[in-house]
């Protein structure tokens, strides 16, 4: 495999894991922002 097909497959990496974001959370990266956020500040509960 040559460097080429090796930044490709990081590419390829990159755009799934944005699709399954985009999917998945509803606010995108923000919402996962949020919480966490909102986690961390109830977190002894």
């Amino acid at each position: 495999m040559t460097m080429g097909g090796i930044s490709n497959v990081a590419i390829i990496v990159y755009g799934l894991i944005m699709v399954l974001i985009i999917l998945f959370e509803p606010l995108g990266i923000f919402g996962l922002w949020i919480r966490t956020k909102k986690y961390w500040k109830t977190y002894p509960f």
